[in-house]
């Protein structure tokens, strides 16, 4: 029997030794229409390329493994799950460090990160990569 409907992993993936088996088994916990979220740092990202070894999400050795959209679709489809949707989504914290205390005391948290969400969805600059994934009843 497979007891979960939804399974959730946040910035797990990068740290596993093998993903490809940490999803597969991720799997057989699911039901038949189960669904995964997965949440990676997004190593396709601009700040990635742009800071290249400086890149905070780097992380070298806690983060083994890297990935970009299409590296982490296509492993999830090579271990059964079939992508209903991905996103970027921003790190709040990178951009409230970058606004000056005056900003900040001018405007309010939740108005600063509605900004730089929208701001970094338009430019697809999301530090963290979230893809949700559906199970299928086949295994590559």
């Amino acid at each position: 029997e497979h007891p979960f409907g939804v399974i959730r992993i946040h910035h797990v993936l990068e740290h596993m030794r093998d993903p490809r088996a940490t999803l597969r088994r991720l799997r057989t916990l699911l039901d038949a229409n189960g669904h995964l979220l997965v949440g990676v740092p997004n190593y396709g990202s601009r700040s990635a390329f742009r800071l290249g070894r400086d890149w905070a999400n780097l992380a070298i050795p806690h983060h083994i493994n890297h990935f970009t959209q299409q590296s982490l679709c296509n492993l999830l489809r090579q271990c059964g799950f079939s992508i209903v949707e991905t996103q970027n989504r921003p790190v709040f914290e990178i951009a409230r460090a970058a606004v000056s205390p005056r900003v900040r005391a001018i405007f309010p948290n939740a108005l600063l990160r509605y900004c730089h969400y929208l701001f970094s969805r338009a430019r697809s600059e999301g530090e963290n990569l979230e893809c949700w994934a559906r199970r299928t009843d086949v295994e590559s």
